[in-house]
């Protein structure tokens, strides 16, 4: 069983495996670091591992080769929900997500350690087996404890009595913690009061109420990371901005939504989010549940968004008292009205923090100097040193930023703003390359002012996850182009007649937009901590766009397009080698170089770029794919749930992954590069593994493992991509790309549905909105494979669901962070796929 193995409940695979040949001896397991003990009972034995899912303690009867087990994972509570009672609920919406696996779920509590805790009992089959699970759920000491017992269903009663006298040896012990330990779990009680500022709902039945009340839209923050151990990134980070706070607690209910609680818009037909949903996201929604707008990446950005969604009464006031009051609440309209020729320096500095809501940079730097000149500037002389570092900082001018605030501090030693300005030089120390500086400054203004909201976020970047990386939150605003990879543009979708209008304002947008470097912006580069990181999706993104371009050469401007792109593809790729590698949690080379290798064949097939530079370039990406390929011959871009385990990467491989890896390597080697035959058939051989019964294909698989996996429905979308690559590698057959197309269109609403969300696996049966245009684009691309006459059923209908996610301007939206320059290379391969 392979339903969401990450999540700490339900692994009923890692339950099977069996015990070593020699297990470790011992009666008595005691972990002081993770704050338990277990005594076990004469004749049973025990085992320790350590993954991405956390700690786990395999404990087994000895020699009796039963299949019976019982597990105890430990997860920190940043990976999972604290709330025992929560977690169960996200195991039930598994088990009715499972369909035909699951079945006789029971809940009902269990007495233990002296309390009453939450339980369950579902059968399950894997591997051709009934098997009967029952998972109890425990908090203690800022950790989730799930114990798991397991064994045939056929012999459960024999065995569950002899599951309690094991769980009756256990026992939670005092944790002892090293200095280190301390330190962190001081610094994550003051980060905890990060976001604590704004009025949070207290969960979906609140929210509703005071939105109706007030007239308000509530703001939606879903951080669904179950079984990843990620820092709270929204709460320590954008939600402790000054004009982000305004604008939530002037004009939004806020409500955090954790895995498990349910809201009206989980219904597919209002928004849809199902048992596996993923991600972190920020929703703005209605009272009613209607989601009117998302983003995954740029906050206040889509703050304003909701200013035209909802307005709000005038604000009461006037003069600047009243164009104060429009910027908190995001009104910059009406706000540039009242602060059109001002006269103070009161109003100059309001101008100028208007301008910077708008990311205008110079325009705020100029109206900084004119509140210098004007009436009343000594009086707010520390404010406005303090906003031309803050402006500075946002252009990018990182050393004149630190100058600035270095200055402010010096002339300004207790103003109110001083440890907002101590804040952001240890952000100007890590950008500028100095860590250990940060830190330091960091924990000096934790220690002296642990009341003060500035050291809370000094208390939540150094303990973020992206600090531990050597990485942290983007400082400069980017060029303009980024904001506009991450806005939302009004749909514009076009009948299939009108395909070949569709292919020409595609064109025309990738064109209008590509960057001089050859680039396309995505809105992924919003979250990179310097903009010379290797980032994949941008990488990728260049090479989708640049084999969209290839048909389209025999147009000058596509042409000269197009050599930027390669240009682009090569250089990124060479820096990227050059670059450190960061741990992170996924690893996306294996898109970006799955894509670029398909795109350098392309190009040598069609005769673009000089064949000795395309060569050398594939030869090492092939490299770069064979030394990521797992045991099983798949890839994965999954890499860990906690980067701090120590535990080897992941071994699971993902269908749909490994069949672009196989495609892109497929074009390489009949472009006539050398592909190593070992890494196709293995790749080829782990798709052919992932095939289930019903001719669907399993989303991921550890080495070895067979058998169904997965709801039939949330297959639908890889189904093609899967056939395709199997194909055109000798393995498959027209009838099984016939049998997948069937059920690509039957479930076509469903994936449609994913279009544009930043939450990842909402659909049913976790249908994803990683890729809808990698759906579409290779849907079509096996369409392509058919018989002519066979196409034409196939056109119309595929052209309709590929002009759901165009906007206006003839641009294509993919998942939010991957954006409208992926979507729209996609969508248009796709469309040139199925051009008669």
């Amino acid at each position: 069983m392979s339903v969401r193995p990450l999540v700490p409940v339900l692994a009923v695979s890692a339950l099977l495996a069996p015990a070593p040949a020699a297990p470790r001896a011992g009666d008595t397991f005691e972990s002081p670091e993770l704050g338990f003990r277990l005594e076990l009972p004469e004749g049973w034995g025990h085992r320790e591992q350590t993954s991405a899912a956390g700690f786990e303690l395999i404990v087994f009867p000895r020699g009796e080769g039963s299949g019976a087990q019982l597990s105890l994972r430990v997860n920190p509570t940043a990976a999972v929900s604290a709330d025992p009672e929560q977690v169960r609920r996200q195991s039930v919406d598994l088990v009715e997500a499972g369909g035909d696996q699951y079945g006789d779920l029971q809940l009902f509590e269990v007495k233990l350690l002296g309390r009453e805790a939450p339980a369950l009992r579902v059968d399950a089959t894997t591997g051709g087996q009934r098997i009967r699970l029952r998972q109890i759920y425990l908090a203690e000491h800022g950790n989730l404890y799930v114990l798991r017992g397991m064994a045939p269903a056929a012999q459960w009663e024999e065995w569950v009595e002899r599951f309690d006298g094991v769980w009756g040896g256990l026992s939670f012990i005092e944790l002892e913690l090293d200095d280190e330990d301390r330190e962190r779990r001081s610094l994550e009680a003051i980060a905890a009061r990060c976001g604590s500022e704004l009025d949070w709902a207290d969960g979906w039945q609140e929210a509703a109420e005071r939105a109706r009340e007030s007239g308000r839209l509530i703001m939606v923050l879903a951080r669904m990371t179950t079984g990843f151990k990620i820092a709270d990134s929204a709460t320590m980070g954008p939600f402790m901005r000054p004009d982000v706070a305004e604008i939530v607690n002037a004009r939004y209910v806020p409500m955090q939504l954790r895995k498990g609680e349910h809201v009206p818009f989980e219904d597919p037909d209002v928004y849809g989010m199902g048992p596996y949903a993923f991600g972190t996201s920020l929703l703005l929604v209605t009272p009613e549940g209607e989601v009117l707008a998302e983003s995954s990446t740029s906050i206040y950005p889509l703050l304003l968004e909701g200013v035209a969604l909802n307005p709000l009464p005038a604000p009461e006031g006037e003069g600047l008292e009243r164009a104060a009051a429009h910027l908190a609440r995001g009104e910059l309209a009406s706000a540039e009205a009242l602060l059109s020729d001002p006269t103070t320096a009161q109003g100059w500095r309001l101008r100028a923090s208007l301008e910077r809501r708008r990311r205008e940079g110079p325009e705020a730097l100029s109206s900084i100097r004119m509140a210098r000149e004007a009436p009343g500037a000594a009086a707010i002389a520390g404010h406005l040193d303090a906003d031309e570092g803050l402006v500075l900082m946002r252009l990018g001018r990182f050393a004149a930023a630190r100058d600035a605030f270095e200055t402010f501090l010096v002339g300004h030693p207790s103003h109110a703003r001083a440890p907002e300005a101590r804040y952001w030089l240890g952000a100007l120390a890590h950008r500028l390359g100095d860590a250990d500086r940060a830190a330091e400054i960091w924990r000096a203004l934790v220690d002296e002012l642990p009341e003060d909201r500035w050291a809370w976020r000094a208390a939540g970047t150094l303990t973020g996850t992206a600090f531990s990386v050597g990485s942290g939150a983007r400082l400069d605003w980017g060029g303009a182009e980024l904001l506009d990879a991450q806005r939302t543009f009004a749909p514009q979708p076009l009948a299939a007649a009108d395909a070949g209008r569709a292919r020409g304002t595609a064109l025309a947008w990738l064109l209008a937009t590509q960057r001089s470097d050859g680039s396309w912006a995505t809105p992924s580069e919003s979250q990179r901590f310097t903009p010379e990181e290797p980032d994949d999706l941008l990488q990728a993104a260049a090479s989708i766009c640049g084999t969209a371009l290839i048909a389209r050469r025999d147009d000058p401007a596509a042409a000269a397009a197009l050599d930027r792109a390669l240009a682009y593809a090569l250089e990124a790729h060479a820096a990227a080698l050059a670059a450190e590698d960061r741990p992170y949690f996924m690893d996306y080379e294996v898109w970006s170089r799955a894509y670029l290798v398909a795109f350098l064949a392309e190009c040598a097939a069609a005769g673009v770029g000089e064949r000795d530079a395309l060569a050398s370039t594939v030869e090492t990406a092939v490299e770069e794919l064979a030394f990521k390929q797992k045991r099983g011959g798949g890839w994965s871009y999954y890499v860990t749930g906690d980067l701090d385990s120590g535990a080897p990467p992941a071994e699971q491989s993902i269908s749909f992954t490994t069949a672009a890896v196989v495609l892109g390597l497929l074009k390489a080697h009949e472009a006539g590069f050398d592909v190593p035959e070992q890494v196709l058939e293995r790749g080829l051989d782990c798709l052919e593994s992932m095939r289930n019964p019903d001719g669907t294909f399993a989303y991921m698989l550890l080495p070895g493992q067979r058998g169904p996996t997965g709801a039939p429905i949330g297959a639908a979308g890889r189904g093609p991509v899967c056939a395709l690559a199997l194909y055109r590698g000798g393995r498959g057959s027209l009838g099984e790309i016939r049998a997948r197309l069937a059920h690509f269109v039957e479930h076509k609403d469903a994936l449609a549905a994913e279009i544009g969300k930043g939450l990842m696996h909402c659909g049913p049966g976790g249908l994803s909105s990683h890729y809808p245009y990698f759906d579409y684009a290779t849907a079509a691309a096996a369409v392509a494979e058919l018989p002519e006459g066979e196409q034409v059923k196939y056109r119309d209908v595929l052209v309709e669901e590929i002009m759901r996610g165009r906007s206006v301007e003839g641009s294509f939206r993919d998942n939010l962070l991957l954006g409208w320059a992926t979507g729209t290379g996609l969508a248009l391969q796709a469309l040139q796929s199925l051009a008669p």
